[in-house]
């Protein structure tokens, strides 16, 4: 809530409706088993918006080694990876 106070959005994300709900901006009631395509759509949402810290990730994490240009997929590939 102190985040909150500082001006952040807070978003719930929960089937059930709660007091964390209630306090929330906003409250996704999404179903049950659907937490994997919702959490895809929000990593795609910020990696095509560039909502990260992009120095943070580079220096900080092997987020930079893990894909990079030469990356070619399974469908380039007759079915494996770049690395295999």
């Amino acid at each position: 809530m102190k985040a909150r106070e500082r001006g952040a959005t807070l978003i719930h994300v929960d089937p059930r409706f709660s007091r964390t709900s209630a306090m929330a901006d906003m409250h996704i009631p999404i179903r049950a088993g659907s937490d994997i395509a919702f959490l895809g759509g929000l990593i795609r949402h910020v990696l095509d918006t560039g909502s990260y810290f992009k120095e943070y990730v580079l220096h900080y994490t092997n987020a930079a080694t893990l894909v990079n240009e030469d990356f070619k997929g399974p469908e380039d590939l007759d079915g494996f990876f770049s690395g295999v």
